[in-house]
This record gives structure tokens, sequence and C-alpha cells, in this order.
């Protein structure tokens, strides 16, 4: 789930390709852009980016007259009593049908097939609220005139997607469900990823990995690198790996809970809020890695475990190693699901603390900058920032984001380097304002040593810049 912007793309430059049984077309879909536009008007952060420009400048022209329609602020209400977002979003989207205009559930559908953040009462009043959205606004006229931006993205998607290899998910977890693999292409989404599912009476499942738009090419025009298809798989294997944990999570909360509570401002800034949400994507990560050792062998197997691990993923790699117990052993455990009791008993003999411990002597640390944190007076004529690290680090890794305060409170940044005498400091050029409060974080998982372990938790710096002179 959400933002896998991919490390991966610093490791790997050729992708193999396998053999398809069939090749899945990916498409833009009307039911997420749909629900992606309504809210990035409700101002929901995850679905408000501008990464391909011209887009979301026609977004904000065409539905600027609509942003007081009433479903706006119901979908902030739902956001803000429910915690409806991010996947919650996308699994409404793929829930519904449009036929003729009017858009309703779609047939046949389970009772628990729509994500829990909704209940009854509110899908069925944002229902009716979106199919009015949908009609006023002229959303589906604004989706046809977008056609052909659409058929780009289409285009230069399926050149990846047919790469990836969708035998993979049977082989490796011993039984797929009776459906489709549904890959949708969001270019409202940015770096936004997620992995829902249709379930619908009978038990089969529609499986969907809808991945967002954030790299562009000269022309601004939305481009797909093969870096993605770890993406591709990690959203897929959600709708194979929050099932078990959803069944065993009883068994394994007391624990979990113990490793959250390390890791939670790492947690945070991936937008993981709880330690059943961190099991979901320990798993999750794991059988990406067991899906890239099949791919590329084990040669890259370590540098994915310490970058995981700088996610706050603390013990993928026993995890890992369990996996590998599995795969080896498949008449004993001829699915995923016949050896989750072997997870369960390996999470609970671990020991949180120990393991950080133990990390914590490998990871490089974020000493400081040049700005004080809290600093209320920085001189506005500043030009650059500069991050300050313990030991010498891999310097084609690196990054940032919004701090604690939100994303208007971002800096202009010009450009980035690093010292390359000591390569212990990553400089940012930046124009700042007089008199502006400023805040950004800098996640210990962006960076990492010249052995590609990453480095320590998450760096928030704070500051206002002082009157101009």
């Amino acid at each position: 789930m959400k933002k896998i912007i991919t490390t991966l793309c610093l490791i790997f430059g050729l992708i193999p390709v396998f053999a398809q049984n069939g090749f899945l077309a990916p498409k833009v879909d009307e039911r997420t852009e749909l629900l992606s536009i309504v809210f990035r008007l409700a101002g929901a952060q995850e679905y408000v980016n501008n990464h391909i420009v011209s887009y979301a400048q026609d977004i904000d022209e065409h539905f600027d007259l609509y942003k007081d329609h009433e479903i706006i602020s119901f979908a902030q209400q739902l956001r803000m009593h429910r915690g409806v977002g991010y996947d919650a979003v996308m699994s409404f989207a793929i829930n519904i049908e449009i036929k003729d205009g009017i858009i309703h559930f779609g047939g046949n559908l389970a009772d628990n097939s729509l994500e829990s953040r909704w209940n009854k009462e509110s899908a069925d009043e944002f229902l009716k609220l979106l199919n009015d959205f949908y009609i006023k606004s002229n959303f589906h006229d604004f989706f046809i005139a977008h056609q052909e931006l659409y058929a780009i993205a289409e285009q230069r998607f399926a050149g990846v997607l047919k790469i990836v290899d969708f035998s993979w998910f049977k082989e490796f977890y011993g039984t797929v469900p009776e459906g489709n693999f549904i890959t949708i292409i969001s270019l409202c989404n940015g770096g936004g990823n997620y992995g829902p599912s249709v379930t619908y009476l009978g038990g089969h499942q529609d499986l969907y990995s809808i991945i967002g738009s954030w790299a562009i090419d000269s022309t601004g025009l939305p481009v797909y690198r093969e870096g993605i298809i770890s993406t591709i798989v990690h959203e897929y294997n959600h709708s194979f790996c929050n099932p078990l944990i959803n069944q065993y999570y009883s068994q394994m909360e007391r624990k979990a809970g113990d490793f959250f509570a390390l890791v939670a401002p790492e947690m945070e800034q991936q937008a993981y809020g709880n330690d059943k949400t961190m099991l979901n994507e320990i798993l999750v990560r794991a059988c990406v890695i067991k899906y890239q050792q099949k791919a590329y062998g084990d040669a890259y197997t370590p540098r994915l475990i310490s970058q995981e691990q700088g996610n706050g993923f603390l013990w993928i790699d026993y995890l890992v190693k369990s996996l590998d117990t599995y795969t080896a052993n498949r008449e004993k455990y001829p699915t995923l699901k016949d050896f989750m009791l072997e997870i369960v008993k390996l999470q609970n003999s671990l020991s949180p603390k120990k393991i950080q411990k133990e990390l914590d002597k490998k990871m490089p640390v974020i000493v400081g900058t040049n700005i004080r944190n809290n600093d209320r007076n920085v001189d506005p004529d500043l030009t650059e920032i500069i991050v300050k690290f313990d030991r010498p680090m891999y310097t084609k890794a690196n990054g940032s984001t919004y701090g604690r305060q939100g994303k208007d409170f971002m800096p202009e940044f010009k450009s980035a380097k690093w010292n390359e005498n000591s390569k212990k400091e990553w400089i940012i050029t930046v124009q700042l304002k007089p008199d502006t409060e400023y805040s950004i974080s800098f996640p210990g998982r962006f960076f990492m040593s010249p052995d590609y372990v990453s480095a320590k938790g998450v760096y928030y710096l704070d500051f206002k810049t002082g009157k101009s002179r």
C-alpha cells in the first residue's frame, strides 16, 4: 500500500522477460479517476498531487465550480470520523459500476467486499451524492476529453506489465482465487499505489493492482519504468497476504504491538497507522523479495532486506529466511496459508528490542542540519540546507518529504547534491521566504550507507525565517 516509489529503481537495471500465460492490458478506469478527484477536492493529501501538471490543471479548472458540492464535505467527514482514505477510497471505486450514466454498486457482491471503513449507511449516502456530483460536474465528458492522454499512459504501461510473471502468484501462494487480475493506472494518485479486491457471492474475486503516476517525460506525459514491476507485484500481494494476517492477527497482536512501538515514526511516514497494517506490509514485502529472488537470484536479497529494515520492518530478514523454508518444503506446505502458523511462531519468538539494538549498530544516523531545529529566526537569504550524517553515505540515494505540519510548509527546492569529498553531507539548494514557517522531514529509508544499510528513523526539521532585512 501507499508509496513504494521505488528504491528498487536505484538497484535494478535490466529485468528478465518471463513467458506469459496471458496478457492483461492495463487501463485508466473512470471509477478510480472519479474517486481520486473527489478526494483531491476534499483535500486528502494522498490524492492531492500535481505530478502530471497539465492534467492537474485541467482537473482544477474543470471541477473548481463543484468543490462546494455536498459530496466534498461528506468525504471530509468520512475521512475524519471513519478514516476513509488511501486504499478505502480505491476499494469503493472498484466496487461500483457506471452504466448508462448512473453509478451503482456492482452485482453479486459479498457483504465483505467493500473495505471495512465503509458501513452500509455511509456507503449508500456517498453513492447517492456521487451520482449527483457525476452528473452535475459532467464528469464523463471530462473523462472522454482526456482519452488521448489515457491511451498514451496505457500504451506505455503495457510495455512494463507484459514483463510481470503472473504465473508466480499461483506457484508461490499455492492457489489463486477464481477471478481476474486487473491492473489500473491512476493519473490522479501520484505516488500512491493500492491492492484492493472485489469479492463476489460464491467466493470468487477480482484482484486489483492500482498504480499511480509520478514520473513524466520532457513533454509532461507519464512514463512507467521497469522498476515499477515490484510495485505491481506488491499491490497484488495484498490480496493474498491481508486475509492471512486477518485470520492469524489475534495470535500475533501482542508481539506485533511491541514491534510497532519501536518503529511508529517510520510507519507514520508511510501512512501505516497500526500494528495490523504493519503486519500486512511486512508479509507483502517479504513475498515481493521472494519474487525478486526468482527474477534476479539471491545477489540483491541482502540489499532489499536492509532497505526494508530501514523502512521499519525490523524482522523481515527472519521472515524471508522462513519463507525459504516454505518454498523448500511445498509437499508439507502446499499453500502459504498452510505455513502461516510457522510465521506466527517465528514472530512470537523474537525480541523486538534486541533486534532493534542490533540494527542500530549498523544504521547510519542523521546527526543534524545547518539549521537548528525549531529556530524561529532563520536568515531568509539562506540558500542551502545541509543534512549531516555520522558516516560516509551512498550518494545515489537521498530524499525528503513534508514534515509534521504538512505539504503546505515545504520550502521551494531548486537542486540537491552530495558533498563528494566527505560524502557525509547532503546539500539542498532552496529559496526561502521571509517570515515563513517551514516543516521538512528526512526519512532514514531514503538514505543508505555504501553497503546499503538504510539510515535510522526520521529526522524532522521545523523552523521559521525572520523578516526581511
